[in-house]
């Protein structure tokens, strides 16, 4: 039986809203998927330091509940000094200059780690043979049928495809399936979805950026060392696509930061 994860994670200024009454619920109902396990995130949010009558408790003095009636949730912290081998683990380097300076330092919001470090730790301690990483600020919009099975069908038949999106609204593409998916070699990494053991065999080590801004479309600078950068480098070094869904499946991004 094929298994599904389905992966978020904030940091500490999402964290309320993440965990706000009904938000976790939603964001897990909005594929129309029965996920085999959820995994959850937290990061730079300090840690759950207590469990009373149904409530986590955050050492920030946050209170929240998990929907375990959903199904198996499994909650991580990510704090700073996971940081390094986390991304060591994939062939990052903890101490790319380059990627600080373009990306502004640890404080500022785009910074390059803060943006890797989530999907890494997600897809090394995934359980399931695909895995869906949704930002918890992104929302299934609409869908004739769940998106996450059409992007099991094209993982199975396309081994050129290295992940599948539903619909963000835009148009490129390198080549059009017939059933209207679109591949294309941008990348983004709010909402999308791949092989288990296929993404477990990408290694960057040897993709670092080179200080070019070549990316299709002309991204903002700190693209370059977010982590779907590193999926765009994996994809153009080993010939594969990210797919896009039709139009019909379609997700929105609230843009909380």
């Amino acid at each position: 039986m094929t298994t599904v994860t389905l992966a978020t994670h904030c940091h500490s200024r999402d964290l309320p809203r993440l965990h706000a009454p009904g938000e976790l619920e939603s964001l897990i109902a909005c594929h129309n998927f029965p996920f085999d396990e959820i995994l959850i995130i937290h990061q730079r949010c300090g840690k759950t330091i207590d469990y009373v009558d149904g409530w986590y408790i955050n050492d920030s003095g946050l209170r929240y509940q998990l929907p375990h009636h959903l199904g198996k949730i499994t909650l991580y912290n990510i704090l700073a000094f996971d940081y390094p081998d986390i991304l060591k683990t994939w062939g990052l380097n903890p101490n790319d200059t380059l990627l600080d300076e373009v990306t502004h330092g640890w404080n500022w919001q785009w910074y390059w780690q803060h943006h890797c470090v989530n999907h890494l730790k997600e897809l090394m301690v995934c359980s399931s043979d695909y895995i869906v990483f949704n930002d918890a600020d992104c929302r299934i919009k609409s869908q004739p049928s769940s998106w996450v099975e059409k992007g099991i069908e094209l993982l199975e038949t396309h081994p050129e495809i290295l992940v599948v999106a539903p619909s963000d609204g835009g148009q490129e593409f390198n080549q059009i399936l017939p059933n209207g998916t679109r591949l294309s070699l941008t990348s983004s990494q709010q909402l999308f979805m791949g092989k288990t053991s296929v993404l477990r065999q990408m290694d960057f080590t040897n993709l670092q950026w080179d200080g070019k801004y070549d990316a299709p479309y002309g991204p903002m600078q700190e693209f370059y060392g977010m982590f779907e950068s590193w999926l765009w480098r994996w994809m153009r070094a080993n010939n594969m696509f990210r797919a896009v869904l039709p139009e019909q499946w379609r997700y929105d991004h609230r843009q909380w930061h």
